[in-house]
């Protein structure tokens, strides 16, 4: 699928309302368990919901504290939490803004590279001309990045 400067923006727009949830955090002992004491159910209140032991609730709250869990974990202690698994990644920029900003970057390295090579045979450009460069060929990327677009080389 290829993606499009429309695609981009009706994507922003549905992140947007999550946006905020960048700030909110996790909780220390992670969610499932905030939620479980909470609603003051015990592990083993849990455990026989899922019909599992109590050390594999354990096990399931450890894990996604740890960065560890599995979204099928995630999605059967929510159910027995009586909670919806809501899964979203919040972009720290808009799509269409982190496209243009690659462009922008690819391009400026790009034209520094000719330029340099212009300058040791005394061609070189104006400032003026270069960044005119710059935007017209960030302006090309942006609207159709090439194969390898966001690769980035050491």
């Amino acid at each position: 699928m290829k993606a499009t400067a429309l695609t981009r923006k009706q994507l922003d727009s549905k992140l947007l309302p999550f946006s905020h949830l960048r700030s909110a955090g996790v909780p220390k002992s992670g969610w499932l368990r905030a939620i479980r004491t909470a609603l003051g159910m015990t592990q083993s209140d849990v455990a026989r919901r899922l019909r599992v032991s109590q050390p594999t609730v354990d096990g399931f709250e450890r894990a996604e504290a740890g960065g560890t869990v599995t979204m099928a974990t995630l999605r059967r202690m929510a159910d027995a939490l009586d909670s919806d698994l809501v899964y979203v990644l919040v972009p720290r920029r808009g799509l269409q803004d982190a496209v243009e900003a690659r462009a922008r970057e690819l391009a400026a390295a790009m034209v520094r590279r000719t330029d340099h090579s212009m300058r040791l045979e005394s061609q070189g450009v104006p400032v003026a001309e270069r960044r005119r460069q710059v935007t017209e060929l960030a302006r090309a990327l942006a609207a159709k990045p090439p194969r390898g677009f966001w690769v980035t080389s050491r």
